[in-house]
This record gives structure tokens, C-alpha cells and sequence, in this order.
């Protein structure tokens, strides 16, 4: 099988190949989790991200690599989107998640089960 790969830009620096999305700044890592993911407070400098995503039998996947920065799912967000449980398996590196009171440091092989219904801090 040959993936073909396109190659488009789109304003604040996302920019899109096949199913792989790489991004620039962290206004349009924002606005592209808060499109296609859920939508999330975004904090973080001199930010660069690839999302890889895909479907298997009615499940969503997506690869996620990011630079630093903090996900922020706050109160009136959660009350306002879907209800989805999300599962996140660390592939490298390290990170931190926050829900309720719980909190958890996540490395390679680590993972974990948050609810979007919930504020969470990751």
C-alpha cells in the first residue's frame, strides 16, 4: 500500500501531510485540539506538535507528539463537551496528570484513563 502525502498550509503555521498534522505556536496547537480533539485551555512557549490520527472499528486513535506545555480541561469546558473517556499511553518522555484528586507522573510504558466530563490538568 503507497500513502500518498499532501502537503497543505494553513494560517499560524499548522501545517498538514496525509493524516499527520505538524504545528507551529501553541495558538494553533489550541485550535486544533480544541477542533478535532476536545476543547482545552493550551499553555506553553516556542511550541512545535504532530498529531497522527486515525480509525479502527469506530475507535478514534491519534499519536501525539508535543513540545512542553500544559492541557488544561477547566470546569466550564468539561460541563459543555461530549462525554469521552480518554486513554494515554506515554510512548517517551515524561508527563503529569491531574483529575479530581488525583495526580500521576507517566512514563514510557505507563498509562492512564481520564474522563473528559471532569477537569483535568495535563
Amino acid at each position: 500500500m503507497t500513502q500518498r502525502r499532501s502537503e497543505v498550509t494553513g494560517a499560524a503555521g499548522e501545517t498538514q501531510r496525509g493524516a499527520v498534522v505538524h504545528i507551529r505556536g501553541v495558538e494553533a496547537w489550541h485550535r486544533h485540539v480544541s477542533e478535532t480533539l476536545m476543547p482545552l485551555f493550551i499553555e506553553g512557549e516556542d511550541f512545535e506538535a504532530s498529531v497522527t490520527e486515525g480509525a479502527f472499528s469506530g475507535v478514534r486513535l491519534a499519536v501525539i507528539r508535543t513540545g512542553a506545555h500544559v492541557a488544561q480541561r477547566t470546569q466550564r469546558l468539561a460541563a459543555e463537551g461530549d462525554p469521552y473517556f480518554w486513554l494515554a499511553l506515554q510512548i517517551e518522555g515524561e508527563s503529569s496528570l491531574e483529575q479530581g484528586a488525583h495526580s500521576t507522573t507517566l512514563r514510557p510504558g505507563d498509562f492512564v484513563l481520564y474522563d473528559s466530563t471532569l477537569p483535568y490538568r495535563r
